[in-house]
């Protein structure tokens, strides 16, 4: 009976390795060769399992409703949305989970669990080709998401080193990582508006906006410049009424001056809160459509 128990775990286990519902590689080649399944001896069978259901799986469409990639059993999978065969487009030496289809549905972002014990950012081929690493190092970086034009990728990871995460980006044409957020809480699960001015995150059980588009930065800017002139102004005799604010020459007893800095703080602002309710309405009709895929699944 011992024997029996063992063949048949060896058998299981060689069935998840090889299929998934009449699965194959994606990349049309031989399926990956797995370098141990365990240490049984013995002769084996290979079984055919059909899976339907799954647990941590992730799932997305792609952006023309006609694909659908999911992660299961170690791997990415890629089927029609209507239903039937997946593919596998990942070999069994990645680990992926989170993914998520480019603007442009070329490419299929992911998380991978890396053998040093934590998560980097990947991006593949939804047939299975092209498989890169975006981001390495003594970091864990999860979730990504993608910009609007396809250019970079925004995700969260303790790159701070403050033990809390923050949300980076990465650019995909020259792999720079710029962070975007500076708050002292757990920020995860970045996602950016479609018209990629406004970055929605997790924050401590809170959903946080910010301006991606540095609106904000420009209205910040002509504060300073006024905040500078009214500083020569009261200091007249020691540093006289002219001063260089971000390579301009101003006066600070000029009109035009005064009315420049204005301008630029007012456009700035003004500018921060235009993002701001757009953010807002396009993210509402967004949260609708969401409630009405969830209704109509359950009506189904």
């Amino acid at each position: 009976m011992k024997t029996s128990l063992s063949l048949m775990a060896l058998a299981i286990g060689c069935a998840f390795t090889t299929v998934l519902g009449g699965c194959h590689r994606g990349d049309d080649g031989p399926l990956a060769n797995v370098d141990q399944l365990n240490n049984l001896k013995g002769p084996t069978r290979d079984l055919a399992v059909e899976l339907r259901e799954g647990t941590n799986m992730a799932a997305s469409p792609s952006p023309d409703g006609k694909r659908i990639v999911f992660s299961a059993q170690g791997a990415l999978w890629v089927m029609p949305a209507g239903g039937g065969s997946a593919t596998r487009i990942t070999t069994w030496r990645l680990e992926p989970t989170h993914p998520v289809w480019s603007p442009d549905g070329k490419s299929i972002a992911f998380q991978n669990y890396a053998s040093e014990g934590n998560y980097h950012i990947w991006t593949i081929s939804p047939e299975g080709r092209d498989a890169t690493e975006w981001t390495t190092g003594p970091f864990d970086d999860r979730e990504p998401a993608w910009l609007p034009d396809g250019s970079a990728l925004v995700f969260s990871s303790d790159r701070s080193q403050d033990t809390q995460y923050k949300i980076w980006s990465v650019t995909l044409k020259d792999r720079s990582l710029r962070r975007l957020t500076v708050g002292s809480g757990a920020e995860s699960n970045p996602v950016v508006s479609p018209d990629g001015a406004r970055l929605a995150y997790a924050d401590n059980g809170n959903v946080v906006t910010l301006a991606l588009g540095g609106t904000a930065l420009v209205g910040v800017m002509g504060a300073a410049c006024m905040i500078e002139m009214t500083y020569h102004l009261q200091l007249n005799a020691a540093l006289g009424s002219e001063l260089t604010f971000l390579g301009a020459t101003l006066n600070a007893k000029g009109f035009a001056s005064w009315f420049g800095a204005v301008f630029v703080m007012v456009t700035g602002f003004a500018l921060f809160e235009l993002c701001r309710r757009q953010f807002l309405r396009q993210w509402g009709r967004i949260q609708e459509e969401i409630e009405h895929e969830i209704k109509r699944g359950e009506a189904l």
